[in-house]
């Protein structure tokens, strides 16, 4: 894997460097599309600018520059996959599993031109859901089906840059699109406001340790997982039954919430007391799936370094 190191300035201080300077938001996203791991996705960025760097004389076309980049990235990002599948599972949750969300400084060159249409395709290709039904897909056919329904290159152009014919290009896609149609249900923009005001009621039960009010918001099948912690509750039952042991802490000692984006969704930065005069520190991420305006999943993200990626913002101020 590519390191975080100086290799991206030797092609950013060089008039290759502003040809490309653009386009790494772009890229950057791409690349988590298709591994799910910010640090991942920003080495693979690393690796594409330094892969382009040393074969920078192949394009002179500047309009050019962004499908051969694109075409760079999903390479590198298929290695890395590859690699990956070649080490053994460290978990029933492993890495690869679940996707990490994102903050919404991520989502600058997602953004558009503020269309609903627009705006619910860019929500479907960031949805927590939608890429962890991707992520089940083996490497290159999960690139593949990226590349056509995200990124909507055509059939010719995805198998000239994964050296395939354009038949398997059609092949994958079709199996792709049937594997993930029922793992991740299409956001809508109704359902968009249902999640932020799941999320606020979730807030406001969770800081008064008001158990009947997060029963009544948990679907009954719901799930929940907080990898590395290795337990995982299975129904509204065994998450409530979790959720007693920590509510009954005093609330000077109990963990507490904070809403933030992830994913153009709700999600909450997790906070831990760490001393007497009620200072906190961030120790996670939690994300809520909501469906049918009940909440399907919790996914616990238990990393300090991932909380310290999001912003807060103030649920009054929220959709």
């Amino acid at each position: 894997m590519a390191t975080r190191d100086a290799r991206p300035q030797l092609a950013v201080h060089s008039d290759f460097g502003r040809l490309v300077a653009p386009l790494i938001p772009a890229l950057r996203l791409h690349c988590y599309r298709l591994v799910g791991s910010l640090d991942d996705a920003e080495d693979m960025v690393q690796e594409t600018l330094t892969r382009a760097w040393r074969h920078r004389g192949r394009v002179t076309d500047p309009g050019g520059m962004r499908p051969w980049l694109f075409r760079i990235a999903t390479n590198a990002c298929l290695d890395l996959l590859d690699r990956r599948r070649r080490r053994p599972a460290t978990s029933v949750l492993d890495e690869g599993s679940w996707p990490e969300p994102i903050p919404d400084d991520w989502l600058e060159s997602d953004r558009g031109d503020g269309d609903p249409a627009a705006i619910l395709i860019r929500k479907e290709a960031i949805d927590l859901a939608f890429l962890t039904a991707v992520s089940a897909l083996p490497p290159r056919p999960r690139a593949i089906l990226i590349l056509r329904d995200v990124l909507e290159w055509s059939a010719s152009d995805v198998a000239e840059a994964l050296d395939t014919s354009e038949a398997a290009v059609h092949s994958a896609v079709r199996r792709a699109r049937r594997l993930i149609e029922d793992r991740a249900a299409r956001p809508t923009l109704s359902t968009q406001h249902h999640e932020w005001a799941v999320a606020r009621r979730y807030l406001d039960a969770w800081s008064r340790a008001d158990m009947a009010g997060l029963a009544d918001l948990l679907a009954a099948d719901a799930r929940m997982a907080m990898p590395p912690d290795p337990r995982h509750f299975e129904g509204r039952s065994a998450i409530l039954a979790y959720f007693a042991t920590i509510l009954a802490e005093p609330a000077e000692r109990r963990l507490q919430l904070r809403l933030t984006r992830a994913n153009a969704a709700p999600a909450f930065v997790v906070l831990a007391p760490d001393a007497p005069n009620g200072a906190t520190s961030r120790i996670g991420v939690k994300v809520l799936v909501v469906r049918d305006a009940r909440i399907a999943e919790i996914r616990g993200y238990m990393r300090a370094d991932l909380a310290e990626r999001f912003e807060l913002v103030d649920p009054d101020h929220v959709p």
